[in-house]
């Protein structure tokens, strides 16, 4: 992988001489960082269209070289906060040429916005009366109810439990509240039993108010980006879907 992003624009520059008969921009490519800081941190030093030697809240873009960022920013690597930051502070001092691309990772914590409005809001759903989501509807945890009822230690029907239920069961990401509960206790400098599931729950849904690291970087991608000859998606293409748009 190391070599390949080296290599990768080298051999785009090359095919774009033998096309054009002259240099073209060197493009930069990386996807599914998923809040790894030390991954990001890794692939910055080996980039080719990044200028080196730059700390990651201050990262910079040769001249005329871009960067596609292919999608899904969050949920793993316990850094999510600091990635985001890293990449919209890229973003704003290059914005033509930096193009941030939305993942389901991206995408999915829309929902936030309204599954977590706490009582008495009418979008709040009791867990005994909520069905679960469509695509996951079978298993003793599937729905709020019944993963309430399987956690060792007693938890309300709160917002703060309805998050935790959300991102393991049907996002994928059972260690991102953990995970970010650790994030936010190494920006404080105190420790993690410092800080209560509702300071987790408050950090989720800031992220995706106005100004909020996620909703910034949800405003700012694309679901797709075409560039030149080529379409940079963050999954994959049917050929039955070209030239349709759902809807």
């Amino acid at each position: 992988f190391a070599a390949a992003c080296v290599a990768t624009p080298r051999t785009l520059r090359h095919a774009a001489r033998l096309a054009t008969g002259r240099a073209a921009p060197t493009w930069g490519y990386v996807t599914d960082v998923e809040g790894d800081t030390a991954f990001w941190e890794s692939y910055c030093r080996l980039s080719a269209v990044l200028e080196p030697g730059r700390a990651l809240d201050d990262l910079a873009l040769r001249p005329g070289c871009h960067l596609v960022f292919g999608g899904d920013s969050v949920d793993k690597g316990g850094g999510d906060l600091a990635f985001l930051d890293s990449l919209l502070r890229l973003k704003r001092r290059h914005p033509s040429r930096v193009h941030l691309l939305l993942g389901n990772r991206d995408i999915n914590k829309m929902r936030l916005t309204a599954e977590l409005a706490p009582p008495p809001s009418a979008l709040w759903l009791p867990a005994a009366a909520h069905p679960g989501v469509y695509w996951r509807r079978s298993g003793a945890t599937a729905t709020p109810a019944g993963w309430l009822a399987a956690q060792a230690a007693p938890l309300a029907d709160e917002p703060s439990s309805r998050l935790r239920w959300m991102l393991s069961d049907n996002m994928g990401s059972p260690r991102a509240f953990e995970l970010r509960r650790s994030e936010l206790a190494a920006a404080r400098g105190v420790e993690s039993g410092a800080l209560s599931d509702r300071d987790v729950l408050r950090s989720f849904a800031g992220s995706l108010q106005r100004g909020g690291a996620l909703r910034s970087f949800l405003q700012a991608g694309q679901l797709c980006a075409l560039i030149g000859g080529t379409l940079f998606v963050h999954g994959g293409l049917k050929p039955d879907a070209v030239g349709s748009v759902p809807g």
